[in-house]
């Protein structure tokens, strides 16, 4: 985001200075348009830089050259970006609101709709058990009811009560899992709504604060560094391209003071001197310039559900049973109908029993049978299995992505370690969460993204103790940009960068 700026006059004179040099000018050159000192032009133009993605070259006599060959379009103000930012807010206010009443949907659809079912089950079981005991016994009718009601409470306790709802004797749920060792009371574990909700649509992205964690990994990176960075080691820290990196620079610029600097060699690099300052000794790297390679931050994969697999399968069950439900009801609405004759409402079973109990009550029984013991419990099922089936997919594609990222990041720093004589068929990356399914294809993307940044030279050459050859490629410019930074982060005086001596306190 755009650095607030103070003065908004000198700012708004860069800008137009800017708009009437888009192929390329120098700070000298937006000095001499905007008649503002040298210092305060470096100060407002690598925020400008940002807000209208500037590129940046390097001329043959050292200057730095900022040029728009995509258009002069502010990243931060106008219709377009407000239209943008506003709808952005909205889509995510909509998603929010729409999950919440969603998952309360859910919840009431599933656990109710499971409850009513096996409740007009065993309320059918046990007339139907009534009714033939009855038959054969006019003395013997309660034995039915006694046996219906044992088989009542015996699925009650057992499977819903304890398994599903974990507040019975017979288990508990803890700590994201059923624990069914003890029958003393235990500490109170996940919500079964929430358990239901991670089914359904998982849970928090683990990489909702990447952002930060990348700008607080480049800060520390930094300081180690004499406050000097330069692009690849961004694209490895952030795993990053370089035109993405490029326009992260910018705004990293923008935000922390920092300045791009040419070195003697013609390099770009990257100063954060304000950075630099510290009240702990160990908080920069004062001494030698050399320092161990950058090293990617990786992201986090995605799962698809917190809960353990058990759990789920039971979610998976007690839908299949809404499913089946639903089906039952709607199709025999459909077959049977209204029912006119006692003789048709005793072979319709359960149905009948429904439709009997309905009519008694004085309500119309076939909408009620249709829509909201058939059609809606059958819908509910289908999404209820649909929206994790579908998430899956795109969890796949996610994870993918992410694997990508972490690849490119550990495949730029393999190439930035050695330069020269890198052969792309030595990197085997072993960690799941940056080994891209195709390996082969990872590889090509990343050697042909670094190419765009910096070109090699190819060269073939025989494995040993093989008969086959492989490429090895030669980062030439890649090596003398490592050397030019290194060089020129030797000549930074960190001595600025220590307090010194406390001069007031107002303590005392």
């Amino acid at each position: 985001m755009k650095r607030h700026i103070q003065d908004t006059k000198a700012y708004e004179s860069i800008i137009g200075t800017f708009k009437k040099h888009k192929s390329g000018i120098t700070l000298a050159d937006v000095a001499a348009g905007t008649g503002l000192g040298l210092n305060r032009v470096r100060e407002l133009v690598p925020v400008a830089a940002d807000e209208y993605s500037a590129r940046l070259e390097v001329t043959q006599s050292g200057e730095i050259l900022y040029s728009f060959p995509h258009g002069f379009s502010s990243r931060y103000r106008g219709i377009a970006p407000a239209c943008r930012r506003g709808f952005t807010a909205l889509a995510r206010f909509a998603v929010a609101a729409g999950k919440l009443l969603f998952k309360a949907w859910i919840m009431v659809m599933l656990i109710g709709y499971f409850v009513l079912f096996i409740a007009i089950a065993l309320a059918a079981l046990v007339l139907s058990m009534t009714a033939k005991n009855n038959r054969n016994s006019s003395g013997h009718g309660g034995g039915g009811m006694n046996a219906s009601f044992g088989i009542f409470n015996l699925i009650i306790r057992i499977w819903f009560y304890s398994e599903l709802l974990g507040t019975g004797r017979r288990s508990s749920w803890q700590g994201g899992g059923w624990d069914a060792r003890s029958s003393a009371p235990k500490k109170k574990g996940r919500p079964l709504h929430k358990a239901i909700f991670s089914f359904v649509f998982g849970d928090d992205d683990p990489n909702l604060q990447r952002q930060m964690l990348e700008k607080k990994e480049f800060l520390a990176y930094i300081r180690k560094r004499r406050g000097v960075v330069s692009l690849p080691e961004l694209m490895i820290l952030a795993g990053k391209n370089s035109q993405s990196a490029e326009s992260q620079i910018a705004s990293l610029c923008a935000e922390f003071g920092g300045s791009p600097e040419v070195t003697e060699e013609g390099t770009i690099v990257y100063r954060f001197d304000e950075i630099l300052i510290s009240s702990a000794a160990s908080g920069t790297n004062t001494g030698a310039a050399a320092t161990p390679s950058a090293v990617p931050l990786y992201k986090k994969l995605r799962v698809f559900s917190s809960n353990p697999q058990k759990l789920n399968v039971w979610f998976a069950l007690i839908n299949g049973v809404n499913l089946l439900f639903g089906s039952y009801f709607l199709y025999n609405a459909s077959a049977i109908g209204v029912i006119l004759t006692e003789e048709a409402l005793q072979a319709a079973g359960m149905y009948g029993m429904v439709y009997y109990f309905l009519h008694a009550a004085g309500a119309n029984p076939m909408p009620i049978i249709q829509i909201g013991l058939g059609l809606i419990p059958l819908l509910f099922s289908a999404f209820f299995w649909l929206i994790p089936a579908l998430r899956s997919v795109l969890l796949k594609k996610e994870n993918e992505t992410i694997r990508m990222d972490n690849f490119r990041g550990f495949f730029f720093s393999r190439i930035w370690t050695s330069p020269e004589g890198f052969q792309p068929a030595s990197v085997e990356p072993h960690e799941n969460e940056c080994r891209p399914r195709n390996l082969a294809a990872a590889k090509n993307t990343a050697l042909k993204e670094m190419s765009a940044y910096s070109m090699p030279d190819v060269t073939m050459e025989q494995e040993s103790g093989h008969s086959t050859e492989s490429e090895v490629f030669t980062f030439s410019a890649l090596c003398r940009e490592k050397d030019a930074l290194e060089t020129y982060r030797r000549t930074v005086d960190t001595t600025k960068a220590m307090p010194g001596e406390t001069v007031f306190d107002s303590g005392v």
